[in-house]
């Protein structure tokens, strides 16, 4: 039979409920002395006590569950979200929490994004939700707050409303790119964007836009392209595109895309075209995808510190579920430019 409480209330001498509350980190309000929880913790230690978490769960009122909502099951296989999902395991590690996965693909099947994550909220299975990118609707996300539900996002911020996030700054990060490939003295600067319904688009777009102005650049329409690659159509997407680009009167000079997955299909292309990077044409990436690193040449782009956007973002949950006050409801992390051959520059900035 297991240890249980009350073998450590008595080798501690204390009463049963004495035990309990410093197990259930409430001695300070049950006005314990920091002696005693030390001497109940080290007893625990020793007999290798483990708490039944579901007994634990209905005296604190938790579940100790947390979700993590997606928008396709492929997220965690793809290098990106698997950093940031790597950093969220760390932080739920340490907590000793489960964490689930709920997939939430509303252009598929609205009905099943509300059985992911709308009925676990109502049926109270979860502690909280930290939501990454655009699986869930502004809507809906609101919705989360009028419940009352802890929870935050990813990579994600919506304006005029201010909910919990975790974020990097994508403005600055494309900003760099821009103003790195016009100090190289390229005019004609091609931005591969996202989609334009997301917010963290608009602000790359804003980055690039505003970062042409400020040197006095004029902005070219026809040189951003907003689009989503598929798979089964990239190379004939990217073929078409391409060729409109290099037939222009004044053709672009350097291409910014909004993923280095994106940046490796344009410059395959471009070099099936016949044409030299960087010789005849600068490409630079986003997001610094760890599957690229040994592409010819290697890629420019901008690194984004996405293991740290997973932690940050499950240490508020953490605080958010415990009802600690947040300092930060918005952290914004910083981008770094790292500079390499498929811009005709090759640094690291910062480490030279």
């Amino acid at each position: 039979m297991g240890t249980d409480m009350k073998e450590i209330a008595r080798i501690a001498e204390v009463t049963q409920p004495t035990v309990s509350y410093v197990l259930n980190d409430k001695w300070k309000e049950k006005q314990i002395s920091s002696e005693v929880r030390d001497k109940i913790l080290r007893i625990a230690k020793k007999l290798d006590y483990h708490p039944n978490i579901i007994a634990k769960g209905f005296a604190l009122n938790k579940t100790h569950n947390i979700a993590i909502a997606l928008k396709s099951v492929d997220y965690p296989t793809d290098p990106y979200f698997a950093m940031i999902i790597g950093g969220i395991i760390h932080q739920v590690g340490l907590h000793d929490y489960n964490m689930q996965f709920t997939v939430t693909d509303e252009s598929t099947s609205p009905a099943a994004e509300n059985l992911s994550f709308q009925r676990k909220v109502k049926q109270h299975c979860l502690d909280g939700l930290i939501i990454i990118d655009q699986c869930i609707s502004d809507e809906k996300i609101l919705w989360l707050e009028k419940e009352n539900v802890p929870f935050l996002l990813i990579d994600r911020f919506i304006p005029g409303y201010s909910v919990n996030c975790v974020r990097v700054d994508n403005k600055k990060g494309i900003a760099l790119l821009t103003e790195h490939l016009i100090n190289l003295r390229h005019k004609r600067i091609a931005f591969f964007s996202e989609t334009l319904v997301w917010n963290k688009t608009s602000e790359m777009i804003a980055g690039y836009r505003d970062t042409l102005a400020k040197y006095g650049l004029n902005y070219d329409e026809r040189l951003l392209i907003p689009i989503d690659f598929d798979l089964d159509n990239e190379r004939k997407k990217i073929s078409k595109i391409m060729d409109d680009l290099l037939n222009l009167s004044n053709p672009p000079t350097a291409i910014i895309s909004a993923s280095d997955r994106k940046a490796v299909s344009i410059l395959r292309e471009v070099k099936d075209k016949g044409f030299k990077v960087p010789g005849d044409i600068v490409i630079v990436g986003y997001n610094e995808d760890p599957n690229f690193t040994h592409v010819e040449p290697p890629l420019t782009t901008v690194q984004v510190p996405l293991q740290e956007m997973g932690e940050e973002s499950a240490k508020m949950l953490f605080q958010l579920i415990d009802n600690q006050e947040v300092e930060n409801a918005e952290i914004v992390l910083e981008p770094k430019l790292v500079i390499r051959k498929s811009c005709g520059a090759y640094l690291v900035q910062g480490n030279n």
